[in-house]
This record gives C-alpha cells, sequence and structure tokens, in this order.
C-alpha cells in the first residue's frame, strides 16, 4: 500500500499527496466528487481574510468556509463550498461557525449510522451522517422535521473549479 496517492482525470494528475491530505483538502471539484461522498453547494464570495472565506449561499444563507493556502478569491466571485456529511451534524455542539434551518426530507438508519437528506432554505440539500455511538441510538429526527445543521469552518471547503 501506498503512502501517497494521485487523483488523475484525462491523463492529467490533479492533486497528489497523502489519502487523509486528499480527503480532507480536496483542491477541485473532480477530486471532492472522487474521493468519498460529499455535498457541493454553490456560493458568492463576500469577503476573504487569510484562508477565511464569507460567502453567501443559495438561499441568502452566510456561510465561512476554509481557502487552500495561497488560494485567493474575490468578492462576487461564484464559487463551490465542500462539506463531508461526516462533518456535519443535527446534535447541537457549541462553537460552529455554520448553522442553517433545515427540513429533513430523508432518513436512512444504516446501523453504525444515520443519514438524513436535509432541505435548507434555496433549496439545497445537504447530506449529514450523525454516527449511531450510543447503545439506544435511534434517528435523531424524522421525516419532515424542522432541524438545524451544523458545519464549523474548516470542514466547509472553497474549491474554484
Amino acid at each position: 500500500m501506498s503512502d501517497r496517492v494521485a487523483v488523475m482525470s484525462a491523463g492529467n494528475v490533479l492533486q497528489m499527496g497523502a489519502a487523509s491530505e486528499i480527503y480532507e483538502k480536496p483542491n477541485c471539484r473532480f477530486v471532492a466528487d472522487f474521493i468519498g461522498e460529499t455535498n457541493f453547494l454553490d456560493g458568492v464570495v463576500k469577503a476573504q481574510t487569510g484562508r477565511d472565506v464569507d460567502l453567501e449561499l443559495a438561499g441568502g444563507l452566510p456561510c465561512r468556509a476554509t481557502a487552500d493556502e495561497g488560494s485567493q478569491v474575490v468578492p462576487g466571485q461564484k464559487v463551490t463550498v465542500t462539506m463531508r456529511p461526516e462533518k456535519l451534524g443535527i446534535r447541537p455542539w457549541q462553537g460552529a461557525d455554520n448553522i442553517y434551518d433545515g427540513r429533513v426530507e430523508e432518513v436512512v438508519y444504516i446501523g453504525t449510522d444515520t443519514h438524513y437528506t436535509v432541505v435548507l432554505a434555496g433549496d439545497q440539500r445537504l447530506r449529514v451522517r450523525e454516527q449511531n455511538d450510543d447503545p439506544y441510538s435511534r434517528p435523531l429526527a424524522g421525516i419532515g422535521d424542522a432541524v438545524k445543521v451544523y458545519c464549523d469552518e474548516v470542514s466547509a471547503r472553497v474549491l474554484t473549479e
């Protein structure tokens, strides 16, 4: 087994690095989609300070996300934000940078996890994966329930391509 992975498309290397680096910090939409499940949200840049990017998502939702080191975006630029389902939660947690109101559209209990599809303002959908780590685990919400989805800034990644 190798300790470095290369993701290629049409004979071109798009990203090379450790598997964890590629999964956690994809450099483009193709890599994010190719390596694991993810959510893609369309946004418009409002401001950037260092690696911190403030955006507006469809439906007027504010988002604070992280850009790659050295990545520059400009106000008004259209970007994609990627959020991995396991980095989101419907259980409340303190310090979440992004908190969105939504309605549960689908619940799939698979033993180790429960997967939720949550519809946000602007008709954007997020796949949320909550681990069933309690011996009495059961779905935290049902279809049609109003919930809040939590995500921290480092788990919301800005992609420019």
